[in-house]
C-alpha cells in the first residue's frame, strides 16, 4: 500500500527561465510562467493519476514555505478512490 506521508514528493522550479528542463518551452519564454511547484495526485496504491500545481508569472527564488509545502502535499491523495482500497 502506498504510505502517503514518506513517498509524496513536492516538485519545485524556483526559476523555469534558467532551468534546462523547460526553459525553451512556449509558456515559458513568453514570461507567462517563471515559477512551478506540483505534486503527483495518487491513487491509495501509489499510482499517479494527475497532477496538483502552481504556476507564477514571478520567479520564487526562496521556493515555498513549510506550511505551502504541507498544503501541497495533502492534495497528493485521492480522497473518491479510497473507497476503491
Amino acid at each position: 500500500m502506498f504510505d502517503h506521508d514518506k513517498d509524496v514528493t513536492v516538485y519545485i522550479i524556483p526559476d523555469m527561465s534558467v532551468d534546462e528542463r523547460v526553459k525553451n518551452r512556449d509558456i515559458v519564454k513568453n514570461g507567462r510562467a517563471r515559477f512551478y511547484a506540483g505534486v503527483p495526485i495518487r491513487s491509495p496504491f501509489g499510482h499517479s493519476i494527475g497532477a496538483y500545481c502552481v504556476i507564477d508569472d514571478k520567479p520564487r527564488p526562496q521556493g515555498l514555505s513549510k506550511h505551502d509545502i504541507a498544503f501541497m502535499k495533502g492534495k497528493s491523495p485521492v480522497p473518491c478512490c479510497e473507497a476503491l482500497s
